[in-house]
């Protein structure tokens, strides 16, 4: 992807008809993703980012919910980590956050299990070591910017 954008290249959403597709592909054993976003949380079930439906396996989905003013990732179809109104209400206040999701199959601390950690803004906010090993195949586009899984809206 190549956009002049705004900020060196960054993609601006318009809150109406706007959004980012990255072709699918497969993650691999250990990974790391992550990205910038700026909310001012004014929809419900914002997907931020998502690859795969929100149920399915080997699928990752980060949604900004101001009805239930939560911060939710959902991991192979669970929701592995939902953070309460402290740190929606911190990431919907109209400046750039950075979120980080990493996955390390290659646990040390629990051999036969993975380790997965969330971070926001440079801090720890979830840690798992007894995760089991999954696949993490490929089983749809990566999309950024629309308000649901079904893309019936777009994040603003």
């Amino acid at each position: 992807m190549n956009q002049s954008g705004i900020d060196g290249g960054a993609y601006c959403l318009d809150g109406i008809n706007d959004q980012v597709s990255v072709v699918d592909f497969d993650y691999g054993s250990s990974y790391t993703i992550g990205f910038w976003f700026k909310s001012t949380g004014t929809g419900d079930n914002m997907h931020i980012f998502s690859h795969g439906g929100d149920n399915d396996p080997a699928s990752l989905n980060v949604i900004l919910d101001s009805t239930t003013q939560t911060l939710t990732t959902r991991y192979n179809g669970d929701a592995l980590a939902v953070f309460g109104s402290d740190l929606y209400n911190e990431v919907t206040d109209g400046y750039r956050h950075y979120y980080v999701f990493a996955v390390d199959n290659g646990n040390s601390i629990n051999p036969g299990f993975k380790t997965v950690a969330i971070r926001v803004d440079g801090i720890d906010y979830y840690t798992n070591s007894n995760l089991p090993l999954s696949s993490s195949g490929s089983v749809n586009n990566i999309m950024m910017g629309r308000s649901s899984v079904a893309m019936t809206g777009y994040f603003k």
